[in-house]
């Protein structure tokens, strides 16, 4: 995917994620799991990949739960310039490039690598782990160019 992030001191959280396909039907009301056929998180069947995330924890970062149900971060840093992002998701590993360069983000098969279906959400939220907006630098401006999914 191509994309643009909003800077920093926005103090916005934006994303691009994974999440498990028995989750899509109730996404669209709320992004709450838990409910219906959408497990908790860290329950039998969630499945969760947080390909591009940045917020008040770091800017940006990878996340995966490993399998001792523990979220996984491996961060690297996103400036406000269009960037290419690769995630490379295969049964045994997962793995992340910025415009063709390694982020150094890799997963292998020892961490809770998901192997079923899962939809792309891309979005922007204030508050939670984003902070509190700073006002003075919005509206923030989340930009995303193309999306491809291929299939090895």
């Amino acid at each position: 995917m191509r994309a643009k992030f909003p800077a920093s001191s926005t103090v916005t959280w934006p994303a691009i994620w994974l999440l498990g396909a028995n989750c899509q039907n109730t996404n669209p009301y709320t992004a709450d799991t838990g409910y219906s056929t959408c497990p908790s998180i860290g329950a039998n069947g969630y499945a969760e990949i947080d390909l591009v995330e940045c917020d008040l924890d770091s800017w940006c970062h990878i996340a995966l739960l490993d399998k001792s149900n523990t979220w996984t971060f491996c961060n690297f840093p996103v400036d406000t310039n269009f960037h290419v992002f690769k995630a490379v998701w295969s049964p045994s590993v997962i793995s992340m490039t910025i415009d063709g360069q390694s982020t150094g983000c890799s997963w292998n098969s020892s961490h809770a690598i998901p192997s079923t279906p899962m939809f792309l959400i891309i979005q922007t939220q204030t508050g939670g782990v984003g902070g509190v907006p700073n006002t003075g630098q919005l509206p923030a401006e989340f930009v995303v160019d193309y999306v491809r999914v291929t299939q090895p």
